[in-house]
C-alpha cells in the first residue's frame, strides 16, 4: 500500500472543528456523523498517528455499519500498526459490502502476507487482478509473494507486466531484481536495480541488494559502493554495516569488518547472527577468548547451539578462510 503524504496539525484542528459543528447542530445524521469522524480519521492516518485514525474509524462505523471505506482505511491502519489479523477482519468486512472492491483484495492480499501466508496472498492479488486487470500494485506485490515461495520465474512474469503498464514503477524493478537474484542471474539483477534507483535515487533496499548481487559475483569494492550508499541514506540501518562488515573481512579488512559489525551490533544487541559472525572474524583472527565471548552472547540470544557447532565445524575446516554468507 502507497503511503499517504503526512498533513499540517492545523488541517486536523481544522476538521476536528468541523466536527464539533456538525455533532453540534440539531440538523445532523447518523450518516453526516459518521462522515466527519472518517474524515477525521483520514488526517490522522495521513499524519501515521494510526491509533487516533482508528479510534476515529471505529466512531464512523458504529454510526454507519455500512461504511466501507471506513473499513478499508481502518484495515490499513491496523496492516501498518502490524496487526495484520485485525487487518484482515476489517478487509473482509469491505469484500462482504463489496465483493467487486479490488482494492479490498489487494489490501487483504498485503495482510495475508504480512502473516507469511503467502498461498492466500497470491490468490486475492488474482482477484484484484481479475477486477482490474491494469492493477499495477498488485502484479508488483504477487511478484513479491512469489520471491517469498521461491517461484521466481512468476515473479519474473508478473513484475515484467507491471513494468509494461507503468515503466516509471521503481518497485516492479526492484523486485524483478530481487527474481532475478533468487535465480542467480545477478547481472539481471544488477540491471533492474540500476534502473529502480534512477526512478527513485533514494531507495535503499535497492543499493543494499545490488550491493549482495555485487557481493555474489565477488566484486567486492561495488558491493562496498553500494553499502556505504545505504548507510549514507540510513546511518541507523543494522544490516547495512553487518553486511558491509562481512565484504571487508572478505577483502582481508578486519579492522573494518570488525568495526562494522561492532556498529551493527549497537544498532540491533538482540541479533544473535551478528554476533557469530564477529565471533567466527575473532576466531579468524586468532582472538579466541572474544570470540567465545560472543559465541555464548548468541547462544544466549537464543541462537541454534547444535547449528552453530555445525558452522564452527564448517569454518575450522577451512582454515576460517572461509565466506561467511557461505556457511550461515
Amino acid at each position: 500500500m502507497d503511503s499517504c503524504p503526512k498533513k499540517n496539525i492545523s488541517s486536523i484542528l481544522i476538521v476536528m472543528l468541523f466536527l464539533a459543528l456538525i455533532l453540534g447542530s440539531a440538523c445532523h445524521s447518523n450518516i453526516e456523523d459518521a462522515e466527519a469522524y472518517f474524515r477525521l480519521g483520514n488526517l490522522y492516518f495521513s499524519a501515521e498517528n494510526y491509533d487516533d485514525a482508528i479510534k476515529q474509524y471505529d466512531e464512523a462505523i458504529k454510526l454507519n455499519p455500512q461504511h466501507a471505506e471506513a473499513y478499508n482505511k481502518r484495515g490499513n491502519a491496523y496492516y501498518y500498526l502490524e496487526e495484520y489479523e485485525n487487518a484482515l477482519e476489517n478487509y473482509n468486512e469491505v469484500i462482504r459490502l463489496d465483493s467487486e472492491d479490488s482494492e479490498a483484495y489487494f489490501n487483504r492480499g498485503n495482510a495475508y502476507c504480512g502473516l507469511g501466508d503467502y498461498e492466500s496472498g497470491i490468490s486475492d492479488y488474482d482477484e484484484a487482478i481479475r477486477l482490474d486487470p491494469d492493477y499495477v500494485n498488485a502484479y508488483n506485490n504477487r511478484c513479491g509473494a512469489y520471491n517469498e515461495r521461491g517461484e521466481y520465474s512468476s515473479g519474473i512474469e508478473d513484475c515484467s507486466q507491471a513494468i509494461n503498464i507503468d515503466p516509471e514503477c521503481a518497485a516492479a524493478y526492484y523486485n524483478r531484481g530481487n527474481a532475478y537474484c533468487g535465480l542467480g542471474d545477478y547481472e539481471s539483477g544488477i540491471n533492474d536495480y540500476d534502473e529502480a534507483i534512477r526512478l527513485e535515487p533514494n531507495y535503499t533496499n535497492a543499493y543494499s541488494n545490488r550491493g549482495s548481487a555485487y557481493y555474489y559475483l565477488e566484486e567486492y569494492e561495488s558491493a562496498l559502493e553500494n553499502y556505504d550508499e545505504v548507510i549514507l541514506l540510513d546511518p541507523q540501518d543494522p544490516e547495512a554495516y553487518f553486511n558491509r562488515g562481512i565484504v571487508y573481512c572478505r577483502l582481508g579488512d578486519y579492522e573494518n569488518g570488525i568495526e562494522d559489525y561492532n556498529e551493527a551490533i549497537r544498532l540491533d544487541p538482540q541479533n544473535a547472527t551478528f554476533y557469530v559472525a564477529r565471533a567466527l572474524e575473532y576466531l579468524n583472527m586468532n582472538m579466541e577468548e572474544k570470540a567465545e565471548q560472543d559465541i555464548n552472547k548468541a547462544i544466549d540470544l537464543g541462537f541454534d547451539p547444535d547449528f552453530l557447532e555445525w558452522i564452527l565445524e564448517q569454518a575450522e575446516e577451512q582454515d576460517y578462510q572461509f565466506n561467511f554468507e557461505d556457511i550461515i
